[in-house]
C-alpha cells in the first residue's frame, strides 16, 4: 500500500512537472516572440533614428542659413530704423511748424472774425445814422421851405407899410424858423451846441436880407427847438449770419475762450442729461481748459430758415486735441438774440 501510494505520488509529481515544463515552453514561446518583435521595433528605430539624423542635419543648416539672414535682416532694420527716426523727426518737426502756423492762422481768424464783427455793428451803426440824417434832412427841407415861405409873405408886407416895424410875434416866429434851422445844421454835423449870442447873427441876417426892420438886439432870443432823434433801428435778423456765428463758436472753442464760448449759446438754452445751467458752464469749463489744444473745424454746414427768428443748421464737425479726436453729424437750432445768432439746442449724431 505505502508502494502504490508512493507510485501515484511520483506519477502526480510527473504529472505536474510536466504541465510545468509545458507551461515554461509556452512562457519561453511568448518571451522569444516578444523578442523578436522589439528586436523588429529596434531595427525601425535604428532606422527611423538615422533618417532623424539626417532630418537633424538638414534642419541644423536651415537654421544656420536662417540664423545668417536673421543677422542680416537685424543689420537692415539698425539702418532702416535709423532712417525711420530721421524720417519722424522729419515728420514730427513738420508737423510742429504745420501747427504753429495752424495756430496763427486760426489766431488770425479770430481777428479777422472779431474785427467783421465790429465792422458788422459799425454798419448797423451807420444805418441807423443814416436813417436819422435821412430824417433830419427831410425834416430840413420842411423847415427850409416854411420858412422861404414866411419871409416871402414878411417881405411882401413889408412895402406895403413903410416905417411901420413888423409885429414883435412875426419876427419870433421868423427867428424861431431860422434858428430851428440853425439847429438841424449844427445836428447834421454831429453836434448840438446850446443856443449863443453869435447864433442870433445868422437870424438878424436872415431878417434883414428878408426886408424886415426894427430888431432889436436888446430883445431875448428864442430858444431853439432841437431836432427829434429818430429811434435806433434794431438789425433784422439775416439767416446767413447765422453761419458767421457758427464759425465765431468754433473758434472761440478752439482758442479755449470760455466766456466767448458760452456766449453763443442762447438764454434759453436745454442742457442735456439733466443738467442746470450751471453745472452744464461748469462742465463746458472744465472741458475746454483740460485739453493743452483744441481744434475745431465745420464743414458742409446747410442753414434752414424755420422762421423770422429761428434757424436749423446741419454740418459735420470736427474736433481733435491732443488726448482724443472724433467727427460728428451736428444739428443746432439757433435763434435772434436781439443782434445777433445765438444756439438755443444741439444734437449731435
Amino acid at each position: 500500500e505505502e508502494l502504490e501510494t508512493s507510485r501515484r505520488r511520483i506519477a502526480d509529481l510527473d504529472s505536474q512537472q510536466r504541465s510545468a515544463e509545458a507551461h515554461q515552453l509556452d512562457r519561453l514561446d511568448d518571451l522569444q516572440a516578444k523578442a523578436d518583435g522589439l528586436r523588429t521595433q529596434l531595427e525601425d528605430s535604428q532606422i527611423a533614428l538615422a533618417k532623424a539624423d539626417a532630418k537633424g542635419k538638414d534642419a541644423n543648416e536651415t537654421l544656420e542659413g536662417a540664423r545668417e539672414e536673421l543677422d542680416a535682416s537685424r543689420r537692415e532694420s539698425k539702418r532702416s530704423g535709423g532712417e525711420l527716426r530721421q524720417e519722424i523727426s522729419r515728420v514730427e518737426a513738420r508737423e510742429t511748424s504745420a501747427n504753429k502756423a495752424l495756430g496763427s492762422a486760426r489766431e488770425e481768424l479770430g481777428a479777422s472774425l472779431r474785427d467783421l464783427e465790429r465792422l458788422r455793428s459799425e454798419l448797423r451803426e451807420e444805418g441807423v445814422r443814416a436813417q436819422a440824417l435821412e430824417a433830419a434832412r427831410g425834416e430840413l427841407e420842411d423847415d427850409l421851405l416854411a420858412a422861404r415861405s414866411e419871409t416871402d409873405r414878411l417881405s411882401a408886407l413889408a412895402p406895403s407899410q413903410p416905417g411901420r416895424p413888423a409885429s414883435r410875434w412875426t419876427l419870433v416866429a421868423l427867428s424861431t424858423a431860422v434858428l430851428l434851422l440853425i439847429a438841424n445844421l449844427v445836428y447834421l454835423r454831429g453836434s448840438r451846441p446850446a443856443a449863443t449870442p453869435e447864433a442870433s447873427v445868422p437870424a438878424e441876417a436872415a431878417l434883414t436880407e428878408a426886408g424886415v426892420d426894427g430888431v432889436v438886439s436888446s430883445d431875448p432870443q428864442p430858444a431853439a427847438v432841437p431836432a427829434t432823434e429818430p429811434e435806433p433801428v434794431a438789425p433784422k435778423p439775416d439767416p446767413l449770419q447765422a453761419g458767421f456765428a457758427l464759425e465765431a463758436w468754433a473758434d472761440a472753442w478752439s482758442g479755449q475762450r470760455v466766456d466767448d464760448y458760452l456766449s453763443h449759446y442762447a438764454p434759453g438754452f436745454q442742457p442735456p442729461n439733466g443738467l442746470t445751467r450751471e453745472e452744464w458752464e461748469a462742465q463746458r469749463r472744465e472741458r475746454l481748459l483740460r485739453p493743452k489744444s483744441i481744434r475745431v473745424t465745420l464743414t458742409e454746414l446747410r442753414i434752414e430758415p424755420l422762421g423770422e427768428d429761428r434757424v436749423r443748421a446741419v454740418f459735420q464737425q470736427a474736433y481733435q486735441s491732443d488726448t482724443f479726436g472724433d467727427s460728428v453729424r451736428k444739428t443746432t437750432e439757433l435763434v435772434w438774440d436781439g443782434d445777433r445768432w445765438k444756439i438755443a439746442a444741439e444734437l449731435s449724431q
